[in-house]
Order: structure tokens, then sequence, then C-alpha cells
């Protein structure tokens, strides 16, 4: 951080060497903007003069040809791509291109080091995270020789919640006083530490590079930015998608063999890896990770605090500089009030729905809900709940399957009634007392699955079967129905999915040794648990042909997609030892897929995302199977 004294001898040492004619009168209109130039902005916004200025004097540019997306998070890279443009337009210098091999910001980071606006290797741990309001004034600050920040506020001496002692101050107040930030409310606050948006950052560049545009500031009074910052703003989907997405993330979660059990979705509420889910997303995990928007993966480090009444889960992610999402007070929500939820089930993208409040405190088992209207995908379970301001005020967390569209949240002000100190691993979160008599035995319909009585020692009530499954029916005890999945997952079993519905106390838990299939099921409102065995010839066949040779991937083990999802192969394309074969991707089809495949003694080994396309591995630990689903194309591949 500069010291004030250190100002005058750092500009006399770091300017480079002047352009004749360069300062100020380089910077000129090169562009018209026209209404309607970006569809995504309106007149009546706070920030339209700013962007069209912006966009006019060629500093900025939108997401596609006629969005920009205001507000979208702009990345560290980006700023420094900014700065260097000010400078470079200042000095009349140029940068050069990218080269082929080169990441598209390289020139200008290097011009940027070069020129001095920062150091070397300052902020290469961050290029492509997201950028704080302190970093963007201390980039951009520096981007041109101080003596062109005229002091147009002298009465303001010092900012609310920065101390002089704190990174960037020199530089925020510096703009502060140049009229060129700003802050957020009446006092001045800059959030110094919060993300800034692309309609944010337009109006920093258009406010440097035009005098005119800069303001006189009167804390006592509310500024234009503060028009958008307060609470009277309502956002649609569009913009919360942009402001919140990079936030939410898909976490998988794994056995002590390393398989992908269950997946579900998270958000941070912290950049230091502060994350909150459901409690049954992780329930039973031995570790797990999380991939973001971008694909890349972190690893859950621990879990802070949880509370498995109320369904939350509070993890430490390991990493920094997340995205962080705003946090709202659910205390105040409404009946009818707008909301939007994200998460981001396995298959899609992060995906947003939007519908009202129906009841803000609905009791469900002596559980508090928020019902809500917005549809919650599968796997999106441990998403957030955005009211119109874009704050979160609940975690999504169960469907009615009897009713349409009724679905729960829970609030957000409950994770502050849980400590966030626990420090446990999850494999310790994974524990069971199995009180099991001295001999095992084993269901006579397949030799291999251990009795629920021998493991746990509580008789059986009810037995019957269906076409697909012979019924094991005993009272439920949930300390003992967790010691009989405890007891065979470290026998030789994984757990290959899950299907929960907190809300009617549903849990049914997959299980597969490779070769035979078990399903555990507990239903806390009629107090049972259940024991299911697959029938050896059962297959739940939703293809419209009769004809069985259809049933299997030709050589394989494998059941079809048209088989189990009724969904006809559009083509067959033959590789270097596999096939690959086509299907039209329809929602929730692919989620069913992979719950049956589990019932085959197939489970999930990894999953990755790369340029958009997200990649499913199987495997029934014999044979591999890779499925790959793109947004852009709408199709499902099966490789195997």
């Amino acid at each position: 951080m500069k010291k004030f004294l250190t100002f005058l001898l750092l500009f006399m040492c770091v300017v480079p060497t002047t352009a004749f004619g360069a300062g100020m009168d380089s910077f000129a209109i090169t562009k018209t903007y026209t209404q309607g130039t970006f569809q995504d902005i309106s007149q009546d916004e706070w920030f339209y003069s700013d962007i069209a200025g912006a966009y006019e004097y060629g500093l900025t540019e939108g997401t596609s040809d006629d969005k920009y997306s205001p507000y979208g998070l702009v990345s560290v890279a980006e700023v420094i791509t900014f700065a260097a443009r000010l400078n470079a337009i200042y000095y009349k210098n140029e940068i050069p291109a990218a080269g082929e091999k080169e990441q598209w910001y390289t020139p200008s980071v290097k011009y940027a080091t070069d020129n001095k606006i920062i150091k070397e290797n300052e902020f290469s741990a961050r290029l492509e995270k997201p950028a704080e309001r302190g970093e963007v004034a201390y980039i951009l600050g520096n981007a041109l020789p101080f003596s062109v920040y005229d002091n147009i506020n002298t009465g303001i001496s010092a900012i609310t919640d920065m101390s002089n002692k704190e990174d960037y101050y020199n530089e925020a107040i510096m703009l502060f006083r140049a009229g060129v930030i700003t802050g957020r409310d009446d006092e001045g606050t800059f959030a110094p530490t919060e993300n800034i948006t692309r309609a944010e950052i337009a109006t920093v560049m258009y406010r440097i590079v035009n005098k005119n545009a800069r303001l006189k500031l009167n804390f006592n009074a509310a500024s234009p930015e503060t028009k958008n910052d307060t609470k009277t703003e309502n956002y649609n989907a569009e913009q919360i998608s942009d402001m919140s997405s990079a936030s939410v993330f898909l976490i998988a979660v794994h056995n002590k063999s390393g398989e992908i059990t269950a997946t579900g979705s998270g958000f941070f509420i912290d950049k230091s890896g502060i994350a909150v889910t459901n409690y049954h997303v992780i329930k039973d995990a031995s570790s797990a990770q999380i991939m973001t928007i971008d694909g890349k993966t972190y690893d859950v480090d621990y879990v802070r605090g949880y509370d498995q009444n109320r369904d939350i889960a509070v993890l430490q992610i390991k990493g920094s500089d997340f995205p962080s999402v705003k946090i709202g007070n659910s205390d105040n929500i409404k009946n009818g009030q707008k909301i939007y939820c994200i998460g981001s089930p396995i298959g899609l993208d992060n995906t947003i729905t939007e519908g009202l409040i129906s009841n803000v405190s609905r009791t469900i088992e002596n559980k508090e809900y928020i019902q809500i209207s917005a549809p919650i995908s599968p796997g999106s379970s441990g998403g957030a709940v955005f009211n119109d301001s874009g704050e979160v005020v609940g975690i999504t967390s169960a469907s009615a399957e009897e009713g349409q569209n009724i679905n729960l949240a829970i609030p957000i002000n409950s994770i502050y009634d849980i400590s966030w100190v626990l420090k446990k691993s999850l494999a310790e979160l994974a524990t069971g007392n199995v009180k099991k008599s001295e001999v095992i035995t084993y269901y006579k319909e397949n030799s291999k699955i251990p009795d629920y009585t021998s493991v746990v020692g509580v008789e059986k009530e009810d037995t019957y079967d269906d076409d697909n499954y012979y019924y094991y029916q005993y009272a439920l005890d949930e300390d003992q129905f967790n010691a009989y999945v405890t007891y065979l997952s470290e026998n030789g079993f994984s757990l290959t999915s899950k299907q929960i519905d907190a809300g009617a106390g549903k849990y049914i838990y997959y299980m597969s040794d490779g070769v035979n299939s078990v399903a555990i099921a507990a239903d806390t409102t009629e107090n049972k648990a259940i024991v299911a065995i697959q029938k050896k010839s059962s297959a739940p066949n939703k293809s419209s042909s009769s004809d069985n040779s259809t049933a299997y991937y030709e050589g394989t083990s494998a059941p079809t997609y048209t088989y189990l999802i009724g969904r006809e192969c559009k083509k067959v394309e033959k590789g270097d030892g596999f096939k690959t074969y086509t299907y039209d991707y329809e929602e929730n089809e692919l989620s069913e897929y992979i719950t049956y495949m589990s019932l085959y003694g197939w489970y999930m080994s990894n999953i990755k995302k790369d340029n958009g396309t997200l990649y499913i591995y199987l495997t029934s630990g014999i044979e591999d199977m890779v499925i790959s689903y793109g947004s852009s194309s709408n199709e499902v591949k099966i490789n195997i």
C-alpha cells in the first residue's frame, strides 16, 4: 500500500515517458451509442449514460452483440486490461495482441506491469477471480497520473468502512475526492471486499476519462449509485443470474472408496470459502468435492457446523477468493413476494427458476419451512433462494411430489442458530454404532445382502413383493437404520445414489457391491424402515419396443438409455474400441438414468466440466461408461 507522503515521489518515478500530445485529450469518442445497442439496459437505469459513455470512448464492449450484462461480475484480469487500455490511450501506446499460446489477458498484464500500474506477479493468483471494489480502486487509480484526479470533494477526510492502514485505501480516497467513486449509501460506505459489476466499472472508467461526469459528493444525500444499491430496485431473473450464479456450485459426495454416491447444490456465503448446503446432501459422505460454474473443482475441507433436524450444513471449502452471495433477512419476507432459485443439478449449468413465496412459515413435522412456488430441479437441494433485491433468503430443500409447484426452502436466518466452529471432517460425521448379533445372516432371495435383523437386532414386521423387488419391513429407529447403512458400506457395498424428500420424511439409499443391489428406505411419517432387494429378472423397461435385445448396449452389461428412459437413440458412431450413442436431452431424464444405473451396480466415479460440456464417468468395476452433455447441443452422448 502506498502512503500519502510518497505520492509525489512515486509519481515522479513511475510515470512513463510522455509521448507527444499525450494526456486527457487523448481520450476521444470513437463511436456512437444509440438506444437499443444493448437490449438489457434501459434509459431509466442509473448507469445507462455511463455505460453508453464508456462504450463511445471505446473503453468497454458488450458480452454479445446486443447485451451488456450490467449485473455480471468482472474478473481481476479484465480490470487490469481496462487499466492498461486507459494508460495506453493516455500515453498513445500500443498493447500487442495475445499470441496463439497466450491467455487473452497476458499482454495487458505485462503492459500494466511494465508501466508500473501493478507490481510484478501482484495479482497472479487472482487473475480469473471476480474483482473486489478495493482492488478496482487500486488498479484503475494507478492507470493514469495522480494529477488527473482533481480534488473536487475537499470535505472528504475518511472512508466510513476503511482504515487508512488498509490496502488500497489511498487510491480509494483519491477517487472519492475526485468524484470518480461515490460509495454505496449516504454515509459513503465503499464495501472494498465486495465484487464489482460491469455497470459499476463502466461508470468508474467513464468518470475517469470525462471530468464532466465526476460528481460533487455530499454524504448526507444519496448518490446515483445509491439508487441502484438500495433495496428499492427489483432485479429480474437475468440480472439475478448474472450477479449470483458464480456463487452457486455443484457438490459431489464420495464414499470411502472415492466413488461418487450423490450430488447436490451449495453456495458461498463468504469469499474465504464458507458455504451452505443441506445436511442430507453431505450426510454419510467420507469426502466431497465441489464444481463451480467455470468447471473448476475444489475439495470440501471440513464441516463448520450442521443441524440435522433443520437440514443445514455449513462447510469450509479449500481455497479462497470465491464469489459469495449477499445474505438477506428471512424474517422480513412476505407472502406473494417474488423469489428466484439457483441450483446446480447434474447435466445442467446453474439453473434459475422463479416464483412466489406461497407461505412464509409452513410447519411440517415440527420443522419450519418457507413454501415457494418456484420449481426445484432434481439435484438442486442446497441451492439458494433469492429475493428480488439479490439477497439470499432461503436454502432450497425439498419438493412435495403429490402437489405441483409446492416446494420448500429453509429460512436463511437458520444458519445463525448453529455454531460454525465445529471443524469436523465429513468422515467423522459418517458414523454409526452397529449393534449386531454374533452371527450375520443373509436374505434368502440374495445370499450377499446382510439381513437387517442380524445387523441391528430388530425383528421384521412384514414381508411382501412386487414385479421388481422383495420388501422387508421393520420398525424405524434412526440409529439402527444408519447403523445398517454403515455396515453395508464397510462390507463392500457402495452408496450409488439417494432420493431424499426431507419435507415428507422419506429417505431412500441405493447401494451396490457391483453385482448385487439393494435399496434401504426410511419413512419417518409412518415410522418404518424397508429393505428392498431387487429381483434378478426385473428391469424398468420404458422402451416402446417389446424386443429385449435393446435392453443392453451391444457386448456390454450396461442397460441402454432407450430401455430405461424410453428415449430413442438418434445415431450411433463407432470409435476405436468404443461406440457413441446420441440422444435428445430432456430435463430430469439424465438424472433418472443415472439413478436406474445404480440399481444395476453402476456408480459414478468422477464428474468433470470442460468448455461448457459436463462429463459423468460411470463404472461397474469391470466396464466403464462416459456420459457427456453440452447445453449448446442439447444432446446426451453415451460412450461405452
